[in-house]
């Protein structure tokens, strides 16, 4: 627990007792990332291309939400996007500027849209400025043949004027035209195209209308008047439907306008135009369409998911999709497509993987659809930690929204090393799909680690399986498959005897029917336990596994063999009732019973979530037996630091730490009439022993946390900060626990003598001093456990101690090889004006104070300290390395620190002859 304090004060925490904070520990610091987001590409003449979406990191590059890349997928460093931003719409003018449309982020972020232009380097062009768009999307920017700008979207306010989705800019983002679509409904605009000739396209949906929403579909001149001989419908012939949405369009060769529709029968179409705006062909498509292009041939190519293949597909006039048949395709959303002229496609989106092999974001297919193996660019931004699970005393597990652990692909589940946070090597990527988030994780005796995620898109395979049963090597265990799979979130997993897994969340289980929901018991071989699942009804949402077996639920509606429902029961091993638990009287669900409890050690337990207890509500204690403890009582009400009107401050997590405080996680801003930063030290009482808000992250968003110790603890959830760069989402931290402990060491010369008299000095989390016995011993007694010191020795009396003309001739024979010093210590005495050397000046120096010519042995105190721990790397050298003179402590345990030992020098004493009782 020593640290050897040296050029290291940023670790040490220089606080006064009233300001406690806890202190992150930055060895372990680990870059977690997750795929980012593209949402527009553009292509530029020369082959290279913009890429735009939600991401802070371009090939490892620190770009914001634009960057450009090279044909080949290396980044272009010449542009360099640094605004935190987030793009939706994305434009390239012919003078190569780019105009982006989307919202600022970050704490500090105004609200609203905003559209910016960036010079050809990356840094914002500010002779632009554009109007102001309070809410809504900008979904498409187009540059007009003659520089005008069209910007479309869903919004009805620009600049505080009625609008209907489009508008024109000049080319210094001027207001030109709000441009009316339809005088009697709503338009919101999904989709432009523009020609040379100044025509252009807009597609999108109209709200208003008799019909509900309708898929709108409107070709104009450049002054915004319909063309006359054009004239589209959104019915669809000869079936009873009709388009709901028009999502893309585009020109064929022919210059029809070609598009993808959702529609009323809760089915998708690709649909071609005549030039006059009837349909020529169309046909039903099942599934979704991200986007619609041409290839060279003119065949139109739909990208989205279809026959469970999220890749590239040809449509066939009038019959559907030609599907992709090259292998699994995107394991995610493929949002954007462009097709270049030798057929090869480029494509973006939220996707890690394309047909199994890593491929964060972007991706670039042969006219074939096989991958290029070449191109491999990336864009990340920082993962988010959703669930915690300590493995062994060495590694903790973690899972969540992620892809990369450093340089390692590991989508949502990894191992983690406790010493540094890197990966864990003999931790082999399971292959689960990106999609599937993982929200809980339980390792069981034999070292097999269960995940529960979330199978929000009807995935079919293990990868996709929201409840999965790992190896201690990390691959899945085959022997465990669940089918039919959940669809939903698992929040929780209980390990049960001879193989069985009890899991609780948000989910149903079809075949084809309901079978189960919300809580079942999977057998050893992933076969649900239909018997559990007829006995059970309600909704489960959270799990708990207490000490001596029993299971305690949470969630509204509960009950089990028919007896009355509850919001929370708690289970004997075997599965029954236990009957000595009742709920405690008013507990009330709030906004689905999100629940999270913990066991003290007494068989209290604490509970957190989105309930209420009467008057208490978001947490309370409750006795083994399931009463409300009234002896503990919050400071006042949990307020969230969100601003919407129905918004609560569910704690998300708890942690049992030192002395029965309990720290809680919430996205709250306030506790009573304390403010907190998400995080909270409670006591036993109920009432804050600490914030908890400083050091924080500049982003500081935990939404679960880990105890390591009585008081260290990981959290996990989103974390950024640009003063801590490369370091996301998992931080250890240590929490200053109200306990005293003591700090103590001993102060030796050279020889291992007591120096008797030195004066000890502690800054940090206590300021005192005190003075060696006739031990050479000290002590700091009574000191806050979890708060970070500093340790320093001094001594400055009789300069002539121990300096005799006996020194000097052992110097002259070090300085002419003769004789060399044995140890890196003398090396220190004999250096007295401290040049990092031993020279003639110094003997001169300590001549002239044996002479009395001067009073001091150089420019020093009598005596110089270094920490006892301090390991020299070169003892003929011993400036090879900064030497410190301090000794930090960096969160004192509750144990305390006994072996704070410092080495007294005396300055001109090589020979270490220096009287030690002064």
């Amino acid at each position: 627990m020593l640290h050897k304090s040296l050029p290291l004060a940023g670790l040490i925490l220089l606080l006064p007792l009233f300001c406690l904070a806890q202190v992150f520990d930055s060895q372990l610091s680990p870059l977690i990332t997750r795929v980012g987001d593209i949402q527009k590409i553009r292509v530029l003449p020369n082959g290279s291309f913009y890429a735009a979406g939600d991401f802070t990191l371009a090939n490892r590059t620190e770009e914001s939400s634009v960057a450009r890349f090279l044909t080949d997928g290396s980044l272009d460093e010449s542009f360099q996007a640094t605004l935190p931003f987030s793009t939706t719409a994305l434009a390239v003018q012919p003078d190569g500027k780019v105009i982006i449309g989307g919202f600022f982020t970050g704490p500090s972020a105004p609200e609203g849209l905003t559209i910016l232009r960036l010079n050809t380097d990356g840094s914002q062009d500010l002779t632009f400025q554009a109007g102001f768009i309070p809410q809504g999307n900008i979904n498409d920017i187009e540059v007009e043949f003659n520089g005008t700008i069209l910007v479309a979207g869903s919004f009805t306010l620009y600049d505080g004027m009625a609008a209907q989705g489009l508008v024109r800019l000049n080319d210094n983002g001027s207001l030109q035209q709000i441009i009316s679509l339809d005088p009697n409904r709503t338009i919101f605009a999904n989709d432009l195209i523009t020609q040379v000739n100044g025509r252009f396209a807009v597609a999108g949906v109209a709200v208003g209308g008799p019909n509900g929403p309708e898929g709108y579909l409107s070709y104009r001149t450049y002054n915004g008047v319909p063309v006359g001989n054009f004239s589209y419908s959104s019915d669809l012939p000869g079936v009873n439907n009709f388009m709901t949405s028009v999502r893309d369009i585009t020109f064929d060769n022919l210059g029809r306008i070609v598009l993808t529709a959702s529609t009323f029968l809760i089915r998708y179409a690709v649909v071609v135009l005549n030039v006059d705006g009837s349909i020529n062909n169309w046909s039903d498509i099942f599934g979704i369409p991200m986007d619609v292009a041409l290839d060279p041939q003119g065949s139109v190519l739909v990208a989205g998911e279809f026959n469970g293949v999220n890749a590239v597909h040809r449509y066939l006039p009038n019959e559907g999709l030609d599907f992709y048949n090259a292998g699994p395709g995107a394991d995610g959303v493929i949002r954007e497509m462009v097709v270049a002229d030798d057929g090869r496609i480029l494509l973006g989106g939220n996707f890690s993987r394309f047909n199994g092999a890593a491929a964060l974001g972007l991706e670039r297919l042969s006219p074939t659809g096989l991958p290029i193996p070449s191109f491999n660019p990336a864009v990340e931004r920082p993962g988010r930690v959703l669930s915690i699970a300590r493995y062994d005393d060495s590694r903790v597990c973690i899972g969540g929204d992620f892809t990369m652990i450093g340089n390692t692909f590991s989508p949502n589940i990894a191992r983690l090393m406790l010493s540094d946070g890197t990966y864990d090597p003999s931790f082999s990527q399971p292959g689960i799909s990106y999609r599937n988030i993982i929200r809980t994780i339980t390792v069981d005796p034999q070292g097999r680690i269960y995940l529960g995620g979330t199978n929000n898109n009807t995935g079919s395979n293990i990868a996709q399986s929201p409840v999965l049963r790992l190896m201690p090597d990390g691959q899945i265990d085959g022997s465990f498959a669940p089918s039919p799979l959940p669809l939903g979130e698992i929040n929780s997993l209980v390990p049960l005897g001879n193989g069985q897994v009890l899991a609780v969340g948000n989910f149903n289980v079809f075949n084809p029917g309901i079978i189960a929901q919300s809580a079942t018991v999977y057998e050893a071989n992933g076969a649900i336990n239909t018997a559990f699942s007829d006995r059970f009804s309600g909704q489960a949402r959270a799990a708990l596994q207490q000490a001596d077996g029993n299971i305690l639920l949470a969630g509204p509606g509960m009950s089990l063999d028919g007896a009355p429902s509850a919001p929370m029961l708690r289970l004997t091993p075997s599965l029954q009732i236990d009957g000595s638990f009742s709920a405690p009287a008013g507990f009330t669900c709030l906004e689905g019973c999100e629940v999270h409890m913990a066991e003290l050690p007494n068989g209290q337990l604490m509970i957190g979530g989105a309930f209420a207890v009467g008057a208490d509500s978001l947490l309370v204690r409750l006795q083994p037996g399931g009463q409300l403890d009234a002896s503990f009582q919050l400071d006042g009400p949990l307020s969230p630091e969100s601003d919407e009107e129905e918004a609560i401050a569910a704690p998300s997590a708890i942690a049992l730490m030192a002395n029965d405080q309990i720290l809680v996680v919430a996205p709250a801003d306030s506790i009573g009439a304390t403010p907190i930063n998400r995080l909270v030290l409670i006591g036993n009482d109920g009432q804050v022993s600490m914030p908890l808000n400083g050091d924080a992250f500049e982003t500081q968003l935990p939404e679960t946390v880990l105890p390591l110790s009585s008081n260290t603890a990981l959290i996990g959830g989103t974390l950024i900060d640009p003063a801590r760069p490369g370091h996301f989402a998992l931080a250890r931290i240590a929490i200053p626990i109200m306990a005293n402990a003591d700090i103590s060491g001993e102060v030796l010369d050279i020889n291992g003598e007591p120096v008797i008299g030195a004066q000890v000095s502690l800054q940090g989390g206590a300021t005192a001093t005190t003075q060696t016995d006739e031990n050479g011993a000290f002590s700091f007694e009574g000191l806050n456990a979890g708060l970070s010191y500093t340790l320093s020795a001094a001594l400055d009396t009789m300069p002539l101690n121990g300096v005799s003309t006996l020194d000097l001739i052992l110097i002259n024979q070090h300085i002419l090889g003769l004789n060399l010093f044995g140890g890196p210590l003398p090396y220190l005495a004999a250096d007295i004006n401290n040049t990092s050397s031993i020279t003639i000046l110094d003997m001169i120096g300590i001549r002239k104070a044996i002479l009395g010519i001067s009073t001091t042995v150089g420019d020093n105190p009598s005596w110089k300290f270094v920490p006892q721990a301090f390991t020299f790397s070169s003892p003929s050298n011993p400036w090879a390395t900064d030497i410190p003179s301090t000794i930090s402590i960096n969160a004192l345990p509750l144990e305390g620190v006994a072996d704070a030992d410092f080495v007294g020098i005396k300055m001109g004493d090589v020979n270490g002859d220096a009287d030690t009782g002064n």
